[in-house]
């Protein structure tokens, strides 16, 4: 049992930390350097941005608090009950731990959702290109960040309108640092399409696009959507594009 115990435990911890690790690659656009850096802060910088809109209700607090001391007592009369029956001994120790074990898979599972968009992602393109361009990489990097960004904003999955200024979102970011968001995103060149419009009520939203740029002889621009799926678009594409997005924002 022991041994049983030690092993989903190791199981647990590694799922957990593969999970956070592949975010947090994905989500800083590949840099390990700033990987490192949300892996050991990130947290405080999540709070200083959400600790005010966080509620407590006591009445939840204290019903999780009494329905996990029940499940727990019922947990430990089972498991005497099974180690009765193979005459083996079960301790507080042991329901402790498979009690643990089951919350850790229950915090997991809130995961599921953020891997399965981090999975579509890597999927979707080559792990390596070396055809693209320093600019399109860089590009799709920002596109990237500034969607993880947005998706930070309270209610913006539930049909809330996403916010008018992303100015505040980028200066407590890596972007903020960065060219060409040194100046505010106004002046940075790219196209911010889902202002003050509820996007994710159509997946296929383009929410951001990025300057022009020039990329096997062509000028093209790069585009992100609702569904974390991103693409390079000509001219003609483009033109098309904006015809969409007003039919939609009418």
């Amino acid at each position: 049992m022991k041994v049983f115990l030690r092993v989903l435990k190791i199981l647990a911890i590694g799922l957990i930390t593969a999970l956070g690790l592949l975010y947090l690659f994905v989500s800083t656009g590949g840099s390990i350097t700033d990987a490192a850096g949300h892996l050991v802060a990130g947290w405080a910088f999540f709070l200083s941005r959400n600790i005010k809109s966080l509620a407590l209700d006591p009445e939840i607090v204290v019903s999780g608090l009494v329905a996990g001391i029940v499940s727990l007592f019922l947990l430990h009369l089972l498991g005497r009950w099974l180690a009765s029956h193979f005459q083996r001994h079960w301790s507080i120790k042991s329901s402790l731990s498979i009690f643990g074990f089951i919350v850790v898979l229950f915090a997991t599972s809130f995961l599921v959702p953020g891997f399965i968009t981090v999975s579509k992602l890597l999927f979707s393109e080559p792990m390596t290109s070396r055809s693209r361009s320093s600019l399109d990489h860089l590009y799709r990097d920002q596109l990237r960040t500034l969607y993880f960004l947005l998706l930070e904003t309270e209610g913006i999955e539930e049909g809330q309108p996403a916010p008018t200024d992303l100015d505040p979102l980028i200066a407590s970011s890596r972007l903020g640092s960065s060219r060409p968001f040194t100046d505010g995103f106004a002046n940075s060149g790219f196209l911010y399409l889902a202002a003050g419009h509820p996007p994710y009520d159509h997946p296929d939203f383009p929410l951001f696009v990025s300057p022009e740029y020039s990329t096997r002889g062509k000028t093209v621009r790069c585009i992100i959507y609702c569904d974390f799926r991103t693409e390079t678009i000509d001219a003609k594409q483009y033109e098309r594009l904006l015809k969409r997005v007003v039919a939609i924002r009418r």
